[in-house]
């Protein structure tokens, strides 16, 4: 009969048997048993995680979105503001007139005036002028000039145009000059100088500009328009 000691030893030696070669643990298909995923595997690798896991709590949403809005706005306010169609002008900045007397004589045959215009874009963008018209007139139309080409004139700055006409005094249907010229005491007359522009701003017809102003000349020299002194 055993004893307990040899029952003991007995029980043991039938607890360290050899192990079965089919009772293999298997290996993790994803990691291979080595507890990491190459970074290859990852995109076609699908986990498995709780919805309690924090990691799924999305952080600091609002002030993403508060962010972000804040910047669509802040830009659209900007471009907003840039391409705002803003006022255009035109004045008179320039009219002087010329005298031309028939040679030992004191009979006006032509008077010449060199005129520009300042054309002022308020806008940021650039902006086209064209179909510029002048059209002087001193109760009645005496003459007009006109500019064909188009100018186009940056944002915030200004351009100058020059335009030019001739009216012949003798045998026309112009006596007014002649007759101020040759009869009246003091030369001096004035003149009304209408303009029309018509503009476009970013491609699209932005409508016509117009100005009305008045200058005052004295037959003889060369002189400069000036509304000093001048009864109109």
């Amino acid at each position: 009969m055993a004893t307990g000691r040899e029952s003991l030893a007995s029980a043991t030696s039938i607890l360290h048997f050899a192990p079965h070669p089919d009772d293999v643990r298997p290996e993790c298909p994803t990691c291979k048993g080595r507890g990491t995923v190459d970074a290859g595997d990852r995109s076609s690798s699908i986990a498995l995680i709780s919805l309690r896991d924090k990691r799924l709590k999305p952080k600091r949403t609002k002030l993403r979105v508060g962010v972000s809005v804040a910047i669509c706005f802040a830009i659209i306010s900007v471009l907003v503001f840039l391409l705002f169609e803003r006022t255009s002008l035109v004045e008179l900045n320039r009219a002087e007139a010329e005298y031309e007397f028939d040679d030992n004589s004191t009979i006006l045959s032509s008077v010449s005036f060199d005129i520009d215009l300042k054309i002022y874009n308020k806008n940021y963008i650039s902006a086209k002028y064209h179909d510029i018209f002048v059209q002087m007139s001193h109760y009645m139309p005496l003459a007009n000039c006109s500019v064909n080409n188009p100018v186009v004139v940056p944002g915030r700055s200004q351009e100058t145009v020059n335009c030019h006409l001739v009216i012949p005094i003798a045998n026309t249907s112009h006596p007014y000059l002649e007759y101020v010229c040759q009869t009246a005491a003091d030369h001096q007359y004035s003149l009304i100088f209408e303009t029309s522009v018509q503009w476009q701003y970013l491609s699209f017809s932005a409508g016509t500009i117009t100005d009305t102003d008045w200058r005052c000349f004295i037959c003889g020299a060369p002189h400069s328009g000036s509304k000093q002194n001048c009864t109109h």
